[in-house]
């Protein structure tokens, strides 16, 4: 029998298709930095061609990309923020659809700026991910939670844990008040079994919550995560309406105002790594 290839890292992002360009500027950025890499995308409607082309590519990269499909219709009953597809939920499935025992989970709005390898590498023996605490939950709510968007995760304990059964029982009890979804539901299920690390694994931007990150503030992580509805490649004006109410209620400035308005902080560096061809991410390692 073969042996089976050992990866350095594995990594697993869920997202419907529409987010595809998406997804492949986050694997395009992890590849700057890591090769040996094996993804596994958790989906419903991506083609198989899709797959076939980016595996074309990674193949140079000693990377490869496996289709993970999801088949439940229940998470279109849920209910998640207006600008996120039902596609958050499928990382329930993670123990069910992925067999390595250590997984890295990725949101599609994310790039990689460093290596991540001291990151991966973390002990997580004693824990069921390990994940960057929330600022706009610490911010608005007094209370500390992790946020889903980056989780160093511990299969074995996840399966322990029965996730995917787990996570449905509470969705249907509708006397849980699940606020952020699936990261409400995580948060409960993961309670005082999560190690916290460094904002800079996963640097939430909230753009549309100047409020809460000042200008001075703002740092280069080795995640950069656009979190809220400001993103690089949505709608720059998506937060006028909330950036309008802080300005009248005098908690920020009307230069804040206009610079959140028209600006995503970091954008260009998601707009590099979106022209950055599969052929100059080979020329970086000699190939």
């Amino acid at each position: 029998m073969q042996e089976k290839k050992k990866y350095r890292m594995n990594i697993v992002m869920a997202a419907d298709y529409r987010m595809h360009e998406q997804v492949e500027v986050t694997m395009k950025s992890v590849l700057q930095y890591h090769q040996g890499v094996q993804f596994f995308l958790l989906n419903k409607d991506y083609p198989t061609e899709w797959f076939e082309r980016l595996n074309n590519h990674m193949r140079h990269l000693d990377s490869v990309i496996h289709n993970k499909e999801i088949r439940s219709q229940e998470y279109e009953q849920f209910r998640t923020y207006h600008y996120v597809t039902e596609a958050t939920f499928y990382r329930y499935h993670i123990p069910e659809l992925v067999d390595e025992e250590k997984v890295l989970y990725l949101d599609a709005d994310i790039i990689v700026t460093g290596d991540l390898q001291s990151f991966y590498d973390l002990d997580m023996t004693n824990y069921g991910m390990a994940a960057v605490a929330d600022p706009i939950v610490a911010f608005d709510r007094h209370k500390t939670e992790f946020n889903a968007g980056v989780m160093l995760v511990n299969n074995k304990k996840w399966r322990e844990k029965m996730v995917l059964k787990e996570a449905l029982k509470m969705h249907r009890d509708s006397s849980l008040e699940l606020r952020d979804a699936d990261q409400s539901v995580l948060n409960i299920l993961f309670r005082n079994d999560w190690l916290a690390v460094d904002e800079t694994y996963n640097y939430q931007i909230a753009a549309t919550r100047p409020d809460m990150r000042q200008e001075k503030d703002m740092i280069r992580g080795r995640i950069l995560h656009y979190t809220t509805a400001a993103k690089p490649f949505s709608n720059k004006a998506i937060g006028i309406k909330h950036g309008l109410k802080l300005w009248l209620k005098r908690k920020i400035s009307f230069r804040e105002y206009l610079r959140n308005t028209y600006t995503v902080p970091f954008a260009d560096e998601w707009y590099q790594v979106q022209r950055l061809s599969w052929e100059e991410i080979e020329e970086t390692y000699g190939k």
